[in-house]
């Protein structure tokens, strides 16, 4: 993991369930970053926005990466 950083169950599940398409799983993992978010934009709007947007698009695209992985393996 991330040097630093304690392995956080409760976020495993937010990350384990917004993976699945849970809409509030994806906004409740967004909350947990925002400080960090806002930390790291110093201040401009446009750039923490397009961040919590590629957060939450980035849970579609490992939904869709999983399901094309399990049907190569199904295949077989």
């Amino acid at each position: 993991g991330i040097i630093g950083m304690e392995f956080d169950e409760k976020l495993y599940w937010l990350f384990i369930k917004a993976c699945l398409g849970n809409g509030n799983a994806k906004w409740d993992v967004i909350d947990y970053y925002t400080p960090r978010i806002k930390e790291l934009c110093n201040g401009d709007r446009d750039m923490e926005h397009d961040m919590m947007i590629s957060i939450y698009e980035l849970f579609d695209v490992m939904m869709k990466n999983f399901e094309i992985y399990f049907n190569e393996v199904n295949k077989k």
